[in-house]
């Protein structure tokens, strides 16, 4: 599960990167209300290792290293 907050309704995205900063998956991207939001995705098609979740609205991106461990 990812949890975040979005301060203002925007359109955002959230992305999984690999090591190398590939995309690996998109989570979420389309309009989102302001406000605390939680998504869950499927990892079973990932392996196991360090990715970088990333999240941008607009002018903001965030990031934060996740280990996936199967």
């Amino acid at each position: 599960i990812v949890s975040y907050s979005v301060p203002s309704e925007s359109n955002i995205e959230i992305v999984l990167c690999d090591v190398n900063g590939a995309t690996v998956k998109t989570l979420f991207a389309g309009f989102t209300p302001a406000g605390a939001m939680s998504i869950s995705f499927d990892a079973s098609g990932l392996a196991s290792g360090s990715y970088t979740l990333i999240i941008r609205d607009g002018n903001t991106v965030a990031t934060e290293q996740i280990r996936i461990q199967k």
